[in-house]
């Protein structure tokens, strides 16, 4: 079994945050930054040091 984001496949042993390498099940939120796969904690920590937070509503 694999897991796609965009034009990307992953073995469900690869798909993990790059950064801390949390595993995501199905139905867990990633974002992808630059071709890497992130947690909401590193990417959200990750906007911070480029100088803005994304917007909660």
């Amino acid at each position: 079994m694999v897991m796609r984001a965009k034009d990307n496949v992953y073995h469900l042993d690869c798909f993990a945050c790059q950064l801390c390498n949390q595993r995501f099940c199905v139905g867990d939120k990633f974002f992808l930054k630059n071709n890497m796969i992130l947690c909401q904690t590193d990417y959200e920590e990750g906007l911070m040091k480029e100088g803005y937070a994304p917007q909660v509503r």
